[in-house]
């Protein structure tokens, strides 16, 4: 552990480097900062910092720059992060998570922003219980000619899907509208999610003999509202690490570019991290090799038993504690959206456990005709 002197000095070297990229002096830190030493006391200091590995000599006449080491302590010891000064940008993402779902469109809107006002690269991995499962809107089984029929499928997120299905011997107009009204009736404004096994069974058995075509219906409903539709990897900002002296160079930039855009290389870069709260990665710390040159700050949230990521990426002389303030401001929004949404979907869970038997309802009658005839 450093001394108090030592501290305030390095604290100075990190603080300016973050905000100049310029290798700092005895003669700056003296100026700048009120430290209360002499520029002589502060060139001691600073040779003593080197020489245990805090702060190294860029080149021969130059100041001083932080080491890994040296952001490491400042982070874990110096630095001071004021949430409060942040207010409007936790107004902003509070009101961006204050919804009943949850969208790649909101999520984007989110890191936008983020990286607008930092300046880095905000990116995020959503566990797929993150996202709200899309809902049966509109099911529609229409006949084109003997053993072809049509499934037009509509979900709540106005997504259509139309698949061709093959339809049993003998199976005319009149039985496919009977097996669309019993599905409708039953699935209609259910996500796949609420489709427990007693509705499942009782759902095939009304069908007596069609009862296996019914079953590679289900199948067929399952898997379009199943297909994960939602990116698991949102990036935004990519190009802001233009603007920083350290990715000048082409090729460290190309390689960055290149990991940013690829789904797998983005989630590698989130192993071993913890399953809630803030984390900072510095330089090597990183386990993924293509952001070694990097630093990144994350949130990790819990959504259920799944785990989530938000994080920024910048050069190893990011604002920290202002990436940290943000990052805890949007962390606020998003575990009460994912709380929200939990107990949506525990609410939606017990109501669809109770299978309707709806003695008037009137397509009882039609099943009735069905089975007489089919």
């Amino acid at each position: 552990m450093l001394d108090e002197r030592k501290e305030k000095i390095l604290a100075a070297i990190v603080t300016d480097f973050i905000a100049t990229a310029e290798p700092v002096g005895s003669r700056t830190i003296s100026k700048k900062y009120d430290i209360g030493f002499s520029s002589a006391t502060i060139r001691n200091e600073m040779s003593d910092l080197e020489e245990m590995g805090y702060i190294v000599q860029p080149h021969t006449s130059a100041g001083r720059i932080p080491t890994d080491v040296g952001y490491r302590y400042y982070v874990n010891r110096l630095m001071v992060h004021n949430l409060q000064a942040y207010s409007d940008e936790k107004k902003l993402y509070d009101d961006i998570c204050a919804q009943s779902s949850m969208d790649d469109a909101r999520f984007h809107q989110l890191l936008k922003h983020m990286a607008e006002a930092t300046g880095y690269t905000a990116m995020m991995v959503v566990p797929e219980a993150g996202y709200t499962k899309p809902l049966l809107s509109m099911l529609d089984l229409i006949y084109l000619m003997p053993e072809r029929g049509l499934m037009v499928v509509v979900t709540d997120d106005e997504r259509v899907e139309q698949r061709l299905i093959d339809l049993p011997e003998g199976f005319g107009p009149k039985e496919l509208n009977v097996v669309n009204s019993v599905l409708s009736h039953y699935l209609r404004g259910l996500s796949v999610a609420h489709w427990h096994r007693p509705l499942i069974e009782f759902l095939v058995d009304q069908m007596g003999t069609a009862s296996e075509f019914v079953h590679n219906l289900l199948d067929e409903l399952n898997e379009i509202l199943s297909r994960r539709q939602k990116k698991q990897v949102i990036v935004e900002g990519s190009l802001n690490l233009l603007s920083h002296v350290e990715f000048q160079e082409m090729e460290l930039l190309k390689t960055l570019l290149q990991a940013f855009g690829d789904e797998d290389d983005v989630v590698s870069f989130f192993r071993n991290m913890p399953d809630e709260g803030i984390a900072v990665r510095i330089g090597d710390e990183n386990t993924a090799s293509c952001i070694r040159d990097c630093s990144m700050i994350v949130a990790n949230y819990s959504v259920g038993k799944n785990v989530g990521h938000l994080a920024l990426i910048g050069p190893k002389r990011m604002n920290y504690a202002k990436c940290v303030a943000m990052l805890e401001a949007a962390l606020s929004g998003l575990e009460q959206l994912f709380k929200r949404l939990e107990k949506n979907e525990a609410r939606k869970n017990a109501l669809s456990t109770v299978v309707a038997h709806d003695g008037d309802w009137n397509g009882c009658a039609e099943l009735a005709i069905f089975h007489k005839n089919y």
